[in-house]
């Protein structure tokens, strides 16, 4: 009996090929923010996301929503004088969305222009996941139940 992986039970109805197919567009998506993240800033909640995004590679601008005794509205005022542009991504719960509501009250930046980086996130890893900071865990565990576990 192999090893239990925490996403395990999140995957045990996916077959090998349909996580590697997972994995792949994963690895497209981690490509295409880690570029990005190069020329135009990546906002997320706080460093348990960044720390995620920096374990997977993403090696450019990562900035957080949250910083000590500043409020969103003021962080959304800095990120207006300082940024034309940043790339929101913020968690896919509840807590998340209604945290991206307030945000978007706010900011002026363009945001849009890269929504569908965070969209297609939420897209490939909604069944399993709902934050940022879980995105570097799963990972992990999905590319070894495709190239390491023997009895999945």
């Amino acid at each position: 009996m192999g090893h239990k992986h925490p996403y395990a039970t999140h995957l045990a109805g996916v077959d090998r090929e349909e996580r590697a197919v997972l994995l792949d567009e994963l690895d497209g998506w981690l490509e295409r923010a880690r570029l990005l993240s190069h020329e135009i800033p990546l906002l997320v909640e706080g460093r348990h996301d960044e720390q995620a995004l920096r374990r997977l590679g993403v090696d450019g601008t990562i900035l957080h929503l949250h910083v000590g005794g500043v409020s969103i509205y003021e962080r959304c005022q800095w990120l207006d004088q300082h940024y034309a542009q940043v790339v929101l991504l913020l968690d896919w719960d509840r807590r998340g969305r209604q945290l991206r509501r307030r945000v978007l009250r706010f900011l002026e930046s363009d945001w849009r222009t890269y929504d569908s980086l965070r969209l297609e996130l939420e897209r490939l890893t909604s069944p399993y996941i709902r934050h940022i900071e879980d995105l570097a865990r799963f990972y992990e565990e999905l590319y070894i139940t495709v190239y390491y576990d023997p009895v999945r």
